[in-house]
């Protein structure tokens, strides 16, 4: 038998806040990584519970599908991070070569 209830919605509020969460959570586990951290810190607990907790009001629709977003918004973010470091270096040695 069907649940009679109609599925979840989260407000607008509620998936930004589980999308930001979500890549502040991606944000530090690439820190942690680089950092060479072998175990969980504490902070990556604080990050976990935070976005399990923005997780709630959401469906598991939902959920799937703002973690795509978040993720895909993550790599947007660190790419254009990266091409800027790589504009830099460049600019700077085009000065080197200059002088």
């Amino acid at each position: 038998m069907l649940n009679p209830d109609p599925p979840r919605r989260a407000t607008p509020e509620q998936v930004r806040a589980y999308r930001d969460t979500q890549q502040a959570q991606f944000r530090n586990s690439e820190y942690e990584r680089k950092a060479g951290f072998r175990e969980e810190t504490p902070w990556y607990g604080q990050y976990n519970t935070r976005t399990w907790e923005a997780a709630q009001p959401l469906s598991r629709t939902q959920q799937w599908w703002h973690f795509q977003r978040a993720l895909t918004a993550y790599d947007r973010e660190t790419t254009r991070l990266q091409k800027a470091s790589d504009r830099q270096d460049r600019e700077q040695r085009r000065t080197r070569r200059s002088r």
